[in-house]
């Protein structure tokens, strides 16, 4: 934990429980740059399938794509809470 960190400690937590949470968070924020990587890829595949609209490819691309971005929408409500 750096010194910016404890400054930024809230009151009424010790340091320890601060320290989890950073953690907690920083875990978060790799799963979602993770996430965001694998949605600009889908993204790209999209746009290179899109003459084939409809085609099982193109309908499973989507189907990831839509559960990349529920499970982005999901960890970022979890970091903010």
């Amino acid at each position: 934990m750096t010194i910016q960190d404890l400054l930024r400690m809230p009151k009424g937590i010790t340091p320890d429980e601060w320290d989890a949470e950073i953690k907690r968070r920083d875990k978060i924020n790799k799963k979602i740059r993770k996430l965001l990587s694998d949605r600009e890829n889908i993204t790209d595949a999209l746009d290179v399938l899109k003459d084939e609209i409809g085609s099982a490819r193109y309908k499973e691309k989507e189907s990831k794509l839509k559960s990349i971005n529920s499970n982005i929408e999901k960890l970022r409500k979890e970091l903010n809470i």
